[in-house]
């Protein structure tokens, strides 16, 4: 007997005259074979090998829909890794990386509403076949977007134009280091790319490298300035003020969400978070 059957034989045998009971039962009958369709959809998607968990709710929607529409478009770029992906960094590296983007989110909630309107932070992006960061991206009303690059350096720092910056770390150790600047600009451009992609790029895009341990010192040589911006973190206000305004650049909520949608839906977990 199917499943038909048996539901039209079961409403055949209730009472004809008592109609808000029989309704009440289709109801209820319908919610159990929407919930029967729901789970034999999962069940078969697993089977099949199609279902992922979703870590990040809608964005993993997002996530399924951009690639889809990349692949249908020819984009480069849909899921997985690049040449550029960075090695897994050690606990310690990890939680210095932590630490210092707490200290810069704290900052930024005590902004948000008075100097800036809101900003987005993510981890692994995967598009036009590159994997990148973004630390913190600052919507800033009269300015534009600031992609953000945070350090969390001790000791003293020489930024330069090279490929490496100078670092003297707190006990009197030398140390070369990676000029982030770099780093920033690529990121910078790469976000560049993934807005026009979804066509909301009408806003210029700035770098900045924020260092965030309160101990660093900075010293920049006015002969040999590094490619962005580089300050400490209780210097961010100052530092966004003594920006060019333009009065026609504005950040609606809707904005905010295109740009946040967008770019969530490009984020992937790290190998190694997987």
């Amino acid at each position: 007997m199917s499943f038909a059957t048996l539901l039209t034989e079961l409403y055949q045998s209730m009472p004809a005259d008592n109609g808000s009971q029989r309704a009440l039962i289709w109801i209820c009958i319908l919610v159990l074979l929407i919930y029967f369709v729901r789970l034999m959809g999962r069940l078969l998607a697993r089977i099949f090998g199609r279902d992922r968990p979703d870590t990040s709710g809608a964005a993993s929607g997002l996530r399924r829909g951009a690639a889809a529409k990349q692949e249908r478009a020819g984009a480069p770029g849909t899921a997985g890794t690049g040449p550029d992906l960075p090695h897994e960094p050690s606990i310690k590296q990890r939680q210095a990386g932590e630490l210092a983007e707490m200290r810069v989110q704290r900052k930024l909630r005590e902004l948000k509403g008075k100097v800036i309107n809101g900003y987005i932070k993510s981890e692994n992006i995967f598009f036009a076949r590159h994997n990148f960061e973004i630390d913190f991206l600052l919507l800033v009303p009269n300015v534009g977007l600031i992609v953000t690059e945070v350090k969390n350096w001790s000791g003293d720092i020489y930024p330069s134009s090279g490929t490496t910056w100078r670092q003297v770390r707190s006990g009197g150790q030398p140390a070369e280091i990676k000029n982030p600047s770099l780093q920033v600009l690529r990121t910078a451009e790469l976000v560049r790319e993934l807005l026009s992609y979804y066509k909301i790029d009408q806003w210029p895009i700035h770098t900045l490298v924020l260092v965030a341990n309160r101990g660093a010192a900075v010293h920049i040589s006015p002969d040999d300035r590094p490619q962005s911006d580089v300050i400490k973190e209780h210097e961010l206000t100052t530092w966004i003020n003594s920006r060019p305004k333009q009065e026609h650049l504005r950040f609606s909520r809707t904005d905010h969400e295109r740009i946040r949608g967008a770019i969530k839906a490009h984020e992937e977990l790290y190998p190694w978070e997987a």
